[in-house]
């Protein structure tokens, strides 16, 4: 499977904020020239946690925000099972539930699946 295109130009100060920003960058690597040398580059992994370590010298600040980003975890259908949880638990007839009351019925719920 063929890695997706890499987008055009993106403007870093406005896109990563503080994250990405040009302090402690060298006049000859910005963050700005990270970003087009990888934009410009091949260079790609099935492997992309260690595709962005073994790219860290080359590309610094660009690496760390890709494993910033990277460390953010996906989220489950656990999730959505719990606030449907919720939304049958805390119904009209059980408005008088305290927050304790709701927590520990969706933990006891939660054992189940």
């Amino acid at each position: 499977m063929e890695p997706a295109a890499k987008r055009s130009r993106i403007d870093v100060n406005d896109f990563f904020g503080d994250l990405f920003s040009a302090g402690g960058a060298t006049a000859d690597v910005t963050p700005q020239h990270e970003l087009d040398t990888y934009m410009a580059s091949s260079d790609t992994s099935d492997k992309i946690l260690d595709f962005w370590r073994q790219k860290a010298a080359v590309w610094p600040k660009l690496s760390s925000v890709a494993r910033t980003i990277l460390a953010i975890p996906a989220t489950e259908t656990s999730s959505e099972r719990v606030f449907s949880m919720a939304g049958r638990t805390v119904e009209d007839r059980r408005t008088q539930l305290s927050a304790d009351a709701v927590d520990n019925l969706l933990f006891v719920h939660g054992l189940k699946l």
